[in-house]
């Protein structure tokens, strides 16, 4: 399986952080828009993480969106909880996620931005506009 290299941005710090390698096929294309494009200012690149290492990378308006489409896609089953184990109070632990409210649980799930630097994210960058010409739902092609 080929890897993307993916470079989030840590807000406390202020910089981008150490490259983190997706699996190609959860690194989706499913709305690429680029800086300068109609609808970059509300659509953004996030990469979500759980303990057992990356989820996907998704193109989404906010973090919670980010795993809304990663559960749709059916990327996110690190965290998925069995609905039939579920007890009235677990259900307090649990968010709902997806068209189809499916109980996740978030409590090792981290979603953080991914800025491009050009520089050094061209390929990566040339590869999603590739994907968004040719109809490809993620990078792995």
């Amino acid at each position: 399986m080929k890897k993307i290299k993916i470079y989030p941005y840590d807000v406390r710090q202020g910089v981008n952080v150490q490259p983190i390698p997706v699996d190609a096929d959860r690194v989706l294309a499913n709305d690429v828009v680029f800086e300068g494009e109609p609808g970059a200012g509300r659509l953004k690149l996030w990469l979500c993480v759980s303990t057992y290492g990356p989820m996907g990378v998704v193109w989404a308006n906010s973090d919670e969106d980010a795993l809304h489409e990663l559960v749709d896609r059916d990327l996110a089953n690190a965290i998925k909880v069995d609905e039939s184990s579920l007890t009235p109070e677990d259900e307090e632990h649990v968010a709902r996620l997806g068209n189809h409210d499916v109980p996740c649980d978030l409590d090792n799930v981290s979603v953080q931005r991914v800025h491009f630097v050009p520089e050094r994210d061209w390929r990566l960058m040339c590869k999603f506009a590739e994907a968004r010409g040719a109809g490809h739902d993620n990078l792995d092609f």
